[in-house]
């Protein structure tokens, strides 16, 4: 570990952009594996094995190799260690994506299908986010509270329904859906 530090402590910046991408990739994506950090830096698969235990030092019991996958998944009680979860960032991060001439360009895997319609720009809540970006990854229905915005009862309970969107996909006006989102098996739904 020592070679990757300077001497007055302090981690270099490439390998602190390396656990930064481990750590957007666990919250956006819930898995990372060598071969990513491999591609996006331009390291050896060894240096990415360094950074990943690296990276577990900083954050244990955050990950848990899955052999099958041949990757490092989210473990349940993962919690962001490096950066703070940034919804804006992540949807301009799906924008790079989709318009990039090259998939470097993009720290996204496989980003989820989407359209972007331009809009007033609104804080989005990154767990509701999170969410509803695993609900697509993972083509699982969610729950919404929704209200729609033909009525006039704007900030009030009337006319909101909870909804069943079976397979949602993923599109941005600025405006981030708000209500609690709650991921469901298929066994809730039988």
């Amino acid at each position: 570990m020592g070679a990757d530090r300077r001497q007055n402590g302090a981690i270099f910046w490439g390998v602190a952009q390396r656990l930064a991408f481990i750590d957007t990739w666990f919250y956006w994506g819930g898995s990372v594996s060598r071969v990513d950090l491999a591609r996006r830096f331009c390291i050896c698969t060894q240096q990415a094995s360094a950074d990943l235990g690296r990276y577990a030092e900083i954050a244990p019991g955050d990950m848990a190799y899955n052999r099958s996958l041949k990757r490092y998944k989210a473990s349940e009680i993962f919690q962001l260690a490096i950066v703070k979860p940034d919804p804006a960032r992540y949807l301009a991060q799906l924008l790079i994506g989709d318009r990039a001439a090259n998939e470097a360009d993009s720290w996204l895997d496989t980003p989820p299908a989407f359209d972007l319609v331009s809009g007033p720009l609104r804080r989005i809540d990154p767990v509701v986010l999170k969410r509803y970006v695993a609900a697509v990854r993972d083509v699982a229905p969610i729950k919404v509270f929704y209200q729609s915005m033909s009525l006039c009862q704007s900030r009030s309970l009337i006319g909101v329904d909870l909804r069943l969107i079976p397979s949602p996909s993923t599109g941005s006006d600025g405006i981030p859906v708000q209500p609690v989102m709650r991921t469901m098996s298929s066994k809730t739904l039988s």
